[in-house]
């Protein structure tokens, strides 16, 4: 997703080192085998401390660390990608997506944990949530110790302790990875936020209108402003028989969402919007509008950030 901007970007330098060095498998599974075993201790720690407490608590399986990873893609400009010439586009519109992924539950990975605790009372769920997590759930565990299980089985197993040094990705992410987030904000987010392209959305959006869209109105796309994204978001919705769905993201994950409303299948109404998409993005010089500002974004933050950036780049050639 979204379209490149090629090897001579400001980023274009440092994105092969965002996400840190290689990493050695057999590093990877000792750390992994080590915070296994802690992360085992933890949960039996909770379990005791809750059944002294009057509640059941079933141990949360062990997940192994999958590593979130900035710009898969390379530099691109977060847009909607469309074929360069018109004719293809009339031929393939978007092009054809999977079904979208439906929102998630709880978030709980121990199914048993949140039937049990929806079988109590209201007052013995509270109570629940305060023995488990303590008077505030998003404060860190470490605070807690004191009075929620979970501080306690976490204090009784230090960070210092055996399983609980970083992981070797972690070791780099504790010295660079808020300065790859930002980059990584300042191309899906920073982009849309500068005027330049508030601007650009705003003539997109009329000659859009002007070609029968109401993309105002509806839950088409969570943004603050109609741009591209609106118009995708739309096809993403459409039926194969041309009609509206409603909107997937807002299904919880029980909800059966027809794949035609949360997938592209290059249906000939979903081609109509993309085309009238590549011609208001044309009509508006939009991807040039688009692309000069993230360039000059991106140019900025090089310069204010050139000595942590080739920091970046020597810790993870091994030169530093």
């Amino acid at each position: 997703m979204g379209i490149p901007l090629g090897q001579g970007s400001p980023f274009s330098a440092y994105i092969p080192h965002v996400n840190g060095p290689d990493v050695d498998a057999a590093d990877q599974a000792e750390w992994n085998r080590a915070a296994k075993e802690r992360h085992s201790r933890i949960e039996a720690g909770v379990s005791e401390c809750m059944a002294r407490r009057g509640f059941d608590y079933f141990p949360v399986e062990w997940v192994e660390e999958t590593p979130e990873r900035l710009f898969p893609n390379g530099d691109v400009m977060w847009l909607p990608r469309l074929p360069e010439d018109r004719s293809e586009a009339e031929r393939v519109g978007y092009g054809v997506q999977p079904p979208a992924g439906l929102a998630g539950g709880m978030g709980e990975s121990s199914p048993k944990n949140i039937e049990y605790q929806a079988s109590l009372s209201d007052e013995a769920a509270r109570e629940y949530d305060l023995a488990l997590h303590g008077p505030n759930p998003y404060e860190s565990s470490d605070a807690l110790a004191d009075e929620s299980c979970l501080g306690q089985a976490v204090t009784a197993n230090p960070a210092d302790g055996p399983g609980a040094s970083l992981s070797p990705a972690d070791q780099f992410a504790a010295q660079f990875w808020d300065l790859g987030r930002a980059m990584d904000d300042l191309v899906f987010s920073g982009v849309r936020a500068d005027q330049a392209v508030i601007e650009a959305n705003a003539a997109w959006a009329l000659c859009m209108d002007a070609k029968g869209y109401d993309l105002a109105s509806g839950n088409l796309y969570s943004a603050d402003q109609v741009e591209p994204w609106t118009a995708h978001t739309l096809a993403l919705r459409t039926k194969a028989d041309g009609s509206l769905g409603d909107a997937w993201y807002n299904y919880s994950s029980d909800d059966a969402t027809p794949e035609d409303e949360r997938s592209l299948g290059g249906w000939p109404a979903e081609i109509a919007i993309a085309v009238d998409d590549f011609d208001c993005r044309h009509d508006t010089d939009y991807e040039t509008v688009y692309r000069d500002v993230q360039l000059r974004l991106e140019e900025e933050f090089v310069e204010y950030n050139k000595d942590r950036l080739d920091m970046m780049v020597a810790y993870v050639t091994g030169i530093g």
